[in-house]
């Protein structure tokens, strides 16, 4: 028995007759008349009786109507809230990053694309690691990740972002404030701000310090970039910080960029999903990310790593 058999009977068992059902169902009358025989034969019992001018109800076909009309009516709601559901999944999207508190301007990218696409719903979801990123994607609790380390696995599509500039701050008041550019050696003895390791900010700052040939003497360490980034402005640290989330510092004066001889690095930033999955709005929403100019960002063509 299948919904199509009940359907088929429903129709019958409403008009009362086989050429009305079939016109009804565009189907052939023999059509009709067989997934009523195969239905009569599956229950073992007759539901219509069959006269020359007109087709009625057996008693088991007046209960096999109330049954079917409630199960029909059951599977049309569920289809219907899966429908729903499956409408309000494609228009809702929720970007995911590591809470580092570094990227402030992300939230100017945010507000941008609501106001560009009111009928896409985005969410942000901070966590605090990349594994924890991609463990959420792959659960279909998150949509797409924006991080720091390129994605190399199968089950994602990775693209290339764009490059964040790491820029040297010190504090207003700091006695380098004023210099515009130093050496390695200048800053040996003072006492640095830096992302734990294992961080792939971390990772970047150790390999360019190491390649200028500067081993900090003393360092503050958190993955908390607001943290970092408040103790160098009041003049206790010094450290790289991704461009994008100190351009607003800057403007405000609290922190001023220390150019260092020898030394211009930035790091790259990648956008990844679920193989597979990648809905209208996802695609609206990478589109739109790698079209937007973000101040202390340089955006890159796209270039897919990954999965399809």
């Amino acid at each position: 028995m299948d919904l199509w058999h009940l359907r088929t009977f429903r129709t019958v068992a409403r008009t009362l007759h086989f050429t009305r059902a079939s016109e009804e169902l565009n189907l052939s009358q023999p059509a009709v008349s067989h997934q009523i025989k195969t239905l009569e034969r599956e229950l073992g019992e007759q539901l219509f009786v069959r006269g020359r001018n007109a087709v009625s109800l057996t008693p088991s076909g007046e209960v096999m109507l109330e049954h079917a009309a409630k199960i029909l009516d059951i599977t049309d709601s569920l289809r219907e809230e899966i429908e729903e559901t499956r409408r309000k999944e494609d228009s809702t999207v929720i970007l995911s990053m590591v809470a580092r508190g570094t990227d402030s301007n992300f939230a100017d990218l945010y507000r941008w694309f609501r106001k560009a696409h009111p009928s896409i719903k985005l969410e942000l979801r901070l966590e605090p690691d990349v594994a924890s990123i991609r463990t959420g994607i792959r659960m279909d609790r998150l949509n797409v990740g924006l991080v720091s380390e390129q994605i190399d696995s199968d089950e994602f599509v990775c693209v290339s972002y764009g490059w964040n500039k790491l820029q040297l701050v010190v504090g207003a008041d700091h006695r380098l404030a004023s210099m515009g550019t130093v050496t390695a050696e200048q800053l040996r003895n003072e006492r640095w701000g830096l992302f734990r390791q294992g961080d792939p900010l971390r990772d970047k700052t150790d390999k360019m310090l190491a390649e200028a040939g500067l081993t900090p003497r003393s360092i503050f360490e958190s993955n908390d970039g607001m943290t970092i980034r408040n103790l160098i402005a009041v003049g206790e640290l010094i450290g790289f910080m991704p461009s994008t989330g100190i351009v607003k510092d800057i403007a405000a004066g609290s922190l001023k960029e220390i150019k260092v001889e020898g030394i211009d690095a930035e790091i790259e930033a990648f956008v990844f999903w679920k193989s597979g999955k990648k809905s209208a709005s996802i695609a609206k929403l990478v589109r739109f990310m790698i079209e937007q100019e973000l101040p202390g960002f340089r955006l890159s063509r796209l270039k897919k790593k990954g999965g399809k």
